[in-house]
């Protein structure tokens, strides 16, 4: 068995986000053919353009192909409103080609803020403090991840919060939440999943974006729950297996 899966990389990064997800889809029991997408209206400052079109695909070269599942990522655009995104034009149009050409797809961090916004008119909470580190979540009792793993650990690193809103909505189903925060929803049909978080990052992802972020803000608070005593040497990353069993349940072919 072959999943043809699609991602539209918005993580500043490029490269490094590819090998995140690469760790995970290596690691799944079936094979995974992977083709990136970039955005042709976006100018693009860590990633030259030619690399981009080296490696990376644009919607015209796809918009006649049908993939199993589709990855939209986070992105460093909290600080703006979704209008105020210079390709918003651009990834609504290639949410609305992925109704037609995808079978599931899987929204992240900003991402997922995003889509739960077209999708269902339900705008985030941004919250004045970013929450960083790898916190522990607890899956739905009632959702079939619950049989071989009742919690799980995942990084997280945003500023934005599901708004809890989202429990009125007939069509959205809970997966996974810590108090109030929520980590995973999806949606009753199993075609669309929401990860507030990010289980594709590697153990060293947070110590590189709380380095950056200290350049901007020397107040910037420290990852909880991440580093080892007062070092700044990662704890071992205690997520990846669970990623690997999350994304399998997902990707799987039905």
């Amino acid at each position: 068995m072959t999943v043809r899966l699609l991602i539209i990389n918005l993580m500043p990064d490029k490269q490094a986000t590819e090998q995140h997800f690469k760790r995970i889809t290596d690691a799944l029991s079936f094979d995974i053919k992977t083709e990136y997408l970039y955005l042709t209206s976006h100018h693009y400052k860590n990633t030259s353009i030619s690399y981009l079109k080296q490696h990376y695909k644009c919607l015209n070269d796809i918009k006649d192909t049908d993939y199993d599942a589709m990855i939209i990522t986070g992105a460093a655009l909290e600080h703006l409103e979704f209008n105020e995104v210079t390709y918003i034009d651009e990834l609504n149009k290639i949410m609305e080609w992925s109704k037609e050409h995808i079978k599931k797809r899987i929204f992240i961090c900003w991402a997922a803020q995003y889509a739960l916004y077209k999708n269902y008119g339900i705008k985030p909470i941004k919250n004045d403090k970013k929450l960083s580190g790898i916190y522990l979540y607890n899956i739905n009792p009632s959702h079939p991840l619950y049989k071989d793993r009742t919690y799980y650990y995942s990084p997280q690193s945003r500023y934005m919060q599901i708004n809890p809103e989202i429990k009125a909505i007939n069509d959205l189903s809970l997966i996974s939440y810590k108090g109030n925060d929520i980590d995973i929803i999806t949606n009753k049909k199993h075609t669309d999943y929401y990860f507030a978080g990010h289980l594709e990052y590697n153990q060293y992802t947070l110590a590189k974006e709380y380095e950056r972020d200290l350049k901007i803000n020397s107040d910037t608070p420290i990852p909880e729950n991440y580093f080892i005593d007062d070092s700044s040497t990662p704890l071992e990353a205690r997520w990846y297996s669970s990623a690997e069993e999350i994304y399998e349940f997902i990707l799987k072919k039905e």
